[in-house]
């Protein structure tokens, strides 16, 4: 069940917010809270979304501007409203909410389809249950799938795609730029002769204000090292099940799949592997598909 899912988190508490509170307040909250996302709900105390900082810095810079331009920092200071209300902000609408002994194959299905953060609904109180919280659930269990857990990625096409990427000197705002427009959360970061250095995601933002706009235009680069992110990366022989293992284990968001001249060749999201696992079970679950 869902419930199972969330066996190891249910002592974390859920921060909720009004759509009518305003932009700066959710950034000071998810500061505050060392937090990247919150659940939003209406006056009629209904859920309507979870907001992150990757939407809200969106908002924040590329609101309102065309899709190939790039705003200075004046621009944004001189046309962001943060006083307006977060609902505002909310980019993504499709939102799922489970009960808390509903199945397990429910929030899979969701998560494949590219939801990032489910709401958990318990008699007295709600829980959120993430992608991360599924794949850590995959790896205690993997045991109790089948042969497909075992297959070399190169055999696996989900994660065989040729990932986008920016150049290393490339601002941190157009990498969010290029990932608005091709609706990612993630992106590759190279060098010039096309060799991965680096990634960047929308969530490596945590903490990010309306003070520290500078940021957004350090190079990626720049950006990456002084936050301390580091790229894991994997080649395409890796298994599937060393691959949930080391996102387990580190705590990863997504792993690079790179050959022996450390040129990418796939990237495996944690929306691929719930996709690849849901994918591979439905036969079990919905044998009339």
């Amino acid at each position: 069940t869902v419930k199972d899912i969330l066996r190891s988190n249910t002592g974390r508490d859920v921060i909720s917010i009004s759509t009518d509170l305003p932009i700066e307040d959710c950034f000071r909250i998810l500061k505050e809270n060392d937090i990247v996302s919150l659940p939003m709900h209406d006056e009629n105390d209904s859920f309507v979304g979870i907001i992150d900082i990757y939407q809200l810095t969106c908002y924040l810079a590329l609101a309102g501007f065309m899709p190939d331009h790039i705003p200075t920092k004046e621009e944004i200071l001189s046309g962001a409203d943060l006083t307006q209300p977060a609902v505002e902000a909310l980019s993504d609408s499709t939102m799922c909410i489970l009960d808390s002994n509903e199945s397990f194959q429910s929030a899979l299905e969701w998560l494949a389809r590219g939801t990032h953060r489910i709401i958990v609904q318990h008699p007295s109180k709600i829980n959120i249950v993430t992608q991360s919280d599924l794949i850590r659930f995959l790896n205690t269990h993997i045991d109790k799938f089948g042969d497909f857990k075992d297959k070399p990625l190169k055999e696996c096409s989900l994660f065989m795609k040729k990932p986008h990427t920016v150049l290393n000197n490339s601002t941190v705002l157009s990498a969010i730029r290029v990932m608005s427009v091709k609706n990612m959360v993630c992106i590759g970061v190279v060098d010039s002769s096309g060799s991965l250095v680096s990634a960047f995601s929308g969530y490596d933002l945590r903490g990010f204000t309306k003070e520290n706009l500078n940021l957004l235009f350090l190079t990626v680069e720049e950006f990456v090292s002084q936050n301390g992110i580091r790229v894991v990366t994997c080649t395409e022989t890796t298994t599937v099940r060393e691959l949930l293992h080391m996102i387990t284990k580190e705590h990863l968001r997504n792993v690079w799949i790179i050959d022996n001249n450390n040129k990418l060749t796939g990237v495996a999201t944690l929306t691929d592997i719930a996709n690849y696992f849901f994918s591979n079970t439905l036969d079990i679950w919905y044998p009339d598909h």
